[in-house]
Order: C-alpha cells, then sequence, then structure tokens
C-alpha cells in the first residue's frame, strides 16, 4: 500500500510540476481579455527565416510559413471557441507574432538534434497599445520519419498556433 501512495503522489508531483509552452514576458493586467472578443491575426514577421543558411535548410516551407501559421491559428481557434476577425477586417485585439528562434535541427546516423521554433506574440489593442507578450516555443524531435527541416518547421507552426490558443482561453477566464 506505501508504493501504490508513493507511485500516486510522485505522479501527481510529476503533473503539477510541467511547464506550458508559452511564457508571459509581459502582462498588461490580471484582468481576463473582453468575452467574445474578437481576434485579428497580423501576418507572422519571419525576417528570421530570411537567413541565407536558414532559407536553405527550410526549402519551400519557409516562404509560406506565414500563411501555414496563420491557417493553423485560425483553426485552432475555432476548435477552442476563440473568435476570430474576418481578413481586413480589424478586431478587438490584434495578434502579431515574430519567429525569434529557429533551429532546424538535424538527422544522423548517430545523433539526431530536434527543431526548435521560438515566437514572440504581442497582443494588442487597435491603438497599438500592447496588452500582453508572450513566448511560445515548440520543439519536434528529428526522426526518420520527420528527416525534412521544412515538414518540422511546419509541424511547430501548428504546434505553436495551437499553444497561442491555449493562452488565450487560459486568459480569457
Amino acid at each position: 500500500m506505501k508504493k501504490l501512495f508513493g507511485v500516486v503522489l510522485l505522479a501527481c508531483a510529476l503533473v503539477g510540476c510541467s511547464s506550458s509552452p508559452w511564457k508571459v514576458v509581459r502582462q498588461g493586467s490580471e484582468q481576463p481579455l473582453p468575452d467574445g472578443a474578437r481576434f485579428s491575426i497580423v501576418p507572422l514577421d519571419t525576417a528570421a527565416l530570411e537567413k541565407p543558411e536558414q532559407k536553405e535548410s527550410l526549402g519551400e516551407w519557409g516562404g509560406s510559413s506565414s500563411a501555414l501559421w496563420t491557417t493553423s491559428v485560425t483553426e485552432s481557434a475555432a476548435l477552442g471557441g476563440i473568435r476570430i476577425a474576418d481578413a481586413g477586417d480589424t478586431g478587438d485585439i490584434i495578434l502579431r507574432a515574430k519567429v525569434t528562434e529557429i533551429e532546424p535541427g538535424f538527422v544522423g546516423t548517430v545523433y539526431s538534434r530536434p527543431s526548435k521554433l521560438l515566437l514572440s506574440v504581442n497582443l494588442e489593442r487597435p491603438d497599438g497599445s500592447v496588452i500582453d507578450l508572450v513566448e511560445i516555443e515548440s520543439s519536434t524531435d528529428s526522426t526518420e520519419s520527420m528527416k525534412s527541416a521544412g515538414e518540422r518547421l511546419a509541424r511547430n507552426l501548428k504546434m505553436t498556433s495551437k499553444y497561442l490558443v491555449e493562452y488565450l482561453t487560459h486568459r480569457s477566464r
């Protein structure tokens, strides 16, 4: 019985210690975001992907990453009950994301390194004032089935969009 109690206690401690995939850098207030707010998405700032070494390793995914991220946020938001403003319509809160760090990772015979994507996301009012600044990170293992850096980037973009919607849901409570 003591062993069972110890295992349950350890499992509860591990679950409670898991960290969220986002880090709040700056939060405007402790107040929740307005109920029923509509969010508009600004195209992803991909200046970090413009480096020659990044362009070469990411291939066609590098150029389409902004569109993929926007689509992923819209799809995740629909599943999470977050309202996205129509294209061309300014919502109540603007989501402005920027790639701040990217590591394409690689697959080797002896050693593989996972990919990593770090986004900095501003939640802004239409007047440009920043409500929150959040960093969102995603990492994908480099495996035989995920050999391409572009495929890993696409997966990381989808995961960061999911994490952003989780954050928005958390802040809307």
